[in-house]
């Protein structure tokens, strides 16, 4: 079900990694699914930033123990 369909604005109020979840999937949702609010409120959403990577530095050209 969509959010605005019900009356009800979606926010992101944080990223967060996570090895298991795929990226753009909600983690977590404030209030709970169960609450009943009024239309036009807030529902806060935190979204998975999939798994963490790290940026390979560049080796050319250093020495086994650099």
């Amino acid at each position: 079900m969509r959010l605005e369909a019900s009356g009800l604005r979606l926010v992101v109020s944080e990223t967060r990694y996570d090895d298991r979840i795929a990226p753009g999937t909600i983690l977590d949702q404030s209030p709970a699914s169960s609450v009943r609010v009024e239309p036009g409120q807030a529902v806060s959403v935190v979204l998975s930033k999939g798994r963490q990577t790290v940026q390979v530095p560049d080796l050319a050209h250093l020495d086994r123990q650099a």
